[in-house]
């Protein structure tokens, strides 16, 4: 069976135990190996751990076979996040945007308001750009860092209990 994309999973753990799962499409040009995609998730670990206040709490990386339109439904259950809308097209065209989120955000990367992402924040600027570099997240497009502020229109705080901050 051939393999047509990498799914980085990254379960993410807050203090009273909740849990929520980010997935990662990475994509299989022509054929990459094993070690390339770990170390494409690896660099995405490790720009997502100093923007969030919740513990990974598992990392794995397996091949899909097929496509499963449930790997692309993330577990919501934690919480806060922040959403950032990211730019996803080229330069010169009609703009088209992706969500990306980010549980249990650290407040670092919001500005005073606490509400507002700092696109200028330098932990969420490099999560951004390894997104950018290692993932698709949009129907097989990539973060364009060259629009916005670093591939970044805009992004808020948010709550799925609706809790305000």
């Amino acid at each position: 069976m051939d393999v047509l994309d990498w799914v980085g999973t990254v379960t993410l753990a807050d203090e009273k135990g909740l849990k929520t799962v980010m997935r990662y499409f990475i994509p299989n040009e022509p054929l990459t190996p094993y070690d390339s995609a770990k170390a494409s998730l690896d660099a995405i670990v490790a720009e997502l751990d100093p923007i969030t206040d919740a513990t990974i709490a598992q990392v794995t990386l397996t091949q899909l076979t097929e496509a499963d339109d449930a790997l692309g439904a993330p577990n919501s259950d934690v919480s806060d996040e922040a959403a950032i809308v990211v730019y996803i097209n080229e330069t010169g065209t009609l703009p088209k945007y992706h969500t990306i989120r980010v549980p249990a955000p650290v407040d670092g990367i919001f500005e005073a308001d606490l509400i507002t992402v700092d696109r200028d924040d330098a932990d969420l600027v490099a999560y951004v750009a390894a997104l950018a570099e290692h993932t698709e997240v949009s129907d097989g497009e990539q973060i364009n860092t060259a629009l916005g502020e670093d591939g970044m229109k805009s992004g808020e705080w948010r709550s799925v209990k609706k809790n305000p901050k």
